[in-house]
């Protein structure tokens, strides 16, 4: 068996937390090589197109456009953000006083009052932008007022101000690494997160040293019935998947059957203070007549474990796996005595179970 094979897919599997995270990531970078990719295709020779006000604000010219503009600066700030008390953004029109058609202008610079006021009309050179929704809504708001006081403008639409459309190769390297990111990142999704590998147990060994760390002894990955009571038995109608689970083993006395049972708590938090509790039970019952085989072996991660698989019947006479790891070989010993008094059909290896 192919070990070194078994312990890469294992910890390839183990990474999926870690690929919600890069999909996030590459995901970002993914939309904005195709974001600043579009802008850049709309603006091939990078240089401006020469537009009027007015092609403004009727809405002829598209977002994304670099484009040069002749207006009137109206230099006091029309709309501002400011973000704990610090300024961070200021808009102003730019107006054509032949028409009295504005555009918003965004300022590259903050404080736009002190800005030199010449008198004379500017060439503004820039990028059209889509506004925000919130700054729509404002300037919905004063449109009455500002055609009362003979101006005209478009809400969807503003100027940033010195702004540059992005290069192509720049977009195009963002977009390849974010594909490739989020491919590679996907592609763990399509590994197991418990790759199990059978490995023989030589019952007869000295046992290895115990872990210094206190972990459960045993952990489940499966999917369990409910429990109404434990005693006596009472199954419910429902299932749960549960992955790495802490687990009892049970054996009721005068019983030939082996119980594998989880308590489940699950709380509910507001700031730390627990506001709900719920506990339920769950289990699966082994006998010698659902049981198909107990397997030893190990899951390999980045930190391999004892384990065992059991595949059984269920009810609906259809073939179920379940894998138990445990957090020492003398664990797995015990188990594997247990499942043989029980007389659970047992894998054997060249050592003597």
């Amino acid at each position: 068996m192919n070990h070194t094979g078994l312990r890469w897919k294992g910890r390839i599997g183990a990474l999926k937390p870690l690929a919600v995270l890069a999909i996030l990531i590459t995901g970002s970078l993914l939309i904005a090589g195709l974001a600043t990719g579009i802008s850049a295709l709309k603006n091939p020779d990078g240089t401006p197109q020469t537009v009027t006000i007015t092609a403004l604000v009727a809405g002829e010219v598209e977002a994304g456009r670099y484009v040069s503009v002749e207006g009137y600066p109206i230099y006091q700030a029309a709309y501002e953000y400011s973000e704990d008390g610090r300024l961070t953004k200021q808009y102003y029109f730019l107006v054509d006083s032949a028409t009295g058609e504005a555009i918003l202008v965004l300022s590259d610079r903050l404080y736009v009052e002190v800005r030199q006021r010449t008198g004379k009309s500017v060439v503004l050179v820039g990028m059209t932008r889509t506004t925000s929704s919130d700054l729509r809504n404002l300037m919905e708001e004063d449109l009455p007022e500002l055609r009362r006081a003979g101006l005209d403008t478009n809400v969807r639409l503003y100027i940033g101000e010195n702004q540059t459309p992005p290069d192509l190769l720049t977009s195009a390297s963002l977009f390849l690494m974010g594909s490739v990111g989020t491919l590679l990142a996907a592609a763990v999704f399509f590994f197991p997160s418990i790759v199990f590998g059978p490995a023989q147990v030589d019952m007869t060994a000295p046992l290895p040293p115990a872990p210094k760390k206190s972990t459960p002894p045993v952990r489940a990955t499966g999917r369990f019935l409910q429990l109404n009571s434990l005693q006596p038995l009472e199954w419910g109608k429902r299932q749960q998947k549960f992955t790495n689970a802490n687990t009892n083993i049970i054996v009721p006395e005068s019983e030939a059957y082996l119980l594998l049972h989880i308590h489940h708590i699950v709380k509910t938090q507001t700031y730390g203070i627990t506001i709900n509790t719920r506990e339920s039970d769950w289990g699966l019952l082994f006998t010698p007549q659902n049981t198909v085989m107990v397997e030893t072996g190990k899951v390999y991660s980045w930190k391999e474990k004892w384990a065992a698989r059991l595949t059984y019947w269920d009810a609906e006479q259809e073939k179920q796996t379940l894998v138990l790891t445990f957090n020492h070989e003398s664990v797995l010993r015990n188990f594997i005595e247990l499942a043989r008094e029980l007389r659970l059909p047992v894998s054997r290896g060249t050592f003597p179970y």
